[in-house]
């Protein structure tokens, strides 16, 4: 990308966080932070919480803070993104959080061990490692969720996270752990009849994230075929729900998911099957991989109508920097015309699209649902070398 560009670009993100900066409230507990808008299971209303995990929550807005630091250099990034993650150094060990990766204890692991990246800094990723150990020992005496975004599937992508990181052979046995975890828990004697999941397919929700999980697994295993022949199994049960007629994968007769979206939709199973042919090769994978990239055709028409990280433009963004750097074709032309196309249309609207801006006059701030990853996708397309990919827990 030019350097006018990429100035260009940085500046829209340094707009974003400006806006995101007014929003901030004094938490209870003293310090300030952010609300995030959520729907209420029960009711149906829109309610407000103050998460601290990295999906919705403060570390996913430190972790932005962070990544400005480390692109743009400017010292009172750095000082927002400790100031919030400060907060939850230590953390109470009898802390009853669910192990998920969105607001869970993996949550905060991975939150921290990417804020130590970032910043280059020892001190959050010592909390990541005891982080670690917590994990495991919740996932063998809990009866926790399977899924890549509450559950063991999540929580292994993190441990092997801050494997890769660490490179620490405690931390590699503990995923090791927490992968046959993971393998216990599904249904019959083997995947064959894939694991019971809130949705059969889709990146956080479905078997393609938790195939993802286990190829990363085996990739790293003395012991590698379980895991290897789990994912295969995990994704050829997930492929008995690919429709060719609509070249889409449907979780259920009635399942009308948007395609564009990284958690349920085909992009993200596009991503997870890029992301896996970095650790595995398999002609299934790619030829699902070019499953998605065919029905790209969408995007020269227009753009989804929310623009968020996990439920809108970005998602495809997240798809089109996977296939890059997996080799699988150079698709970052894709990435900037929809890092250009989102902020044309903030200039037209005044505004970003996301969840719930209809309805409430609270800017969503959070790294996967709101303003926060949107500025933290436009820096990694100005330096995808230097940005790890959060959607996919690098």
């Amino acid at each position: 990308m030019q350097t006018s560009e990429n100035d260009d670009l940085q500046r829209f993100a340094e707009e974003l966080f400006e806006r995101l900066w007014v929003e901030r409230i004094d938490l209870p507990r003293g310090e300030y932070g952010w609300l995030s808008v959520e729907r209420d299971d029960r009711t149906g209303e829109l309610i407000l919480v103050a998460h601290d995990g990295i999906y919705s929550g403060q570390l996913g807005i430190a972790v932005y803070a962070a990544a400005m630091h480390r692109v743009i250099g400017n010292q009172r990034y750095r000082e927002v993104a400790t100031d919030i993650a400060d907060v939850y150094v230590p953390l109470e060990r009898n802390d009853r959080r669910p192990i998920g990766c969105s607001n869970g204890l993996a949550s905060l692991a991975y939150g921290f061990a990417t804020l130590g990246k970032l910043l280059d800094t020892d001190r959050y990723l010592d909390q990541a490692r005891e982080l670690t150990g917590w994990l495991v020992e919740r996932i063998a005496h809990e009866d926790s969720p399977t899924d890549l975004l509450h559950g063991k599937a999540g929580a292994l992508l993190v441990l092997l996270s801050i494997y890769e990181q660490t490179e620490s052979e405690l931390i590699l046995e503990r995923a090791h752990r927490a992968g046959n975890a993971l393998l216990e828990d599904a249904e019959g004697s083997a995947p064959k009849n894939g694991w019971d999941l809130d949705s059969e397919t889709g990146m956080a929700h479905g078997h393609a994230g938790i195939a993802y999980a286990l190829y990363r697994l085996a990739a790293h295993s003395d012991q590698s075929k379980p895991f290897r022949q789990a994912a295969d199994q995990a994704i050829a049960y997930e492929n008995q729900h690919y429709s060719p007629a609509e070249n889409r994968w449907i979780a259920t007769p009635s399942d009308r998911s948007p395609r564009y979206t990284w958690c349920n939709g085909d992009v993200g199973i596009g991503a997870a099957r890029a992301a896996s042919l970095q650790y595995v090769e398999s002609a299934t994978l790619r030829r699902d991989v070019q499953r998605v990239q065919s029905g790209f055709s969408w995007l020269s028409s227009d753009l989804p109508p929310n623009d968020s990280l996990c439920h809108g433009s970005f998602s495809a963004a997240v798809f089109g920097h996977t296939c890059t750097v997996s080799g699988i074709d150079d698709l970052e032309h894709h990435v900037t015309d929809i890092t250009r196309r989102v902020i044309a249309r903030d200039r037209q609207h005044g505004h970003l699209q996301l969840p719930f801006r209809d309805r409430t006059d609270l800017l969503p701030t959070g790294l996967f649902n709101g303003s926060a990853g949107i500025g933290y996708m436009v820096l990694r397309a100005v330096a995808p070398n230097t940005i790890p990919s959060v959607a996919l827990f690098e």
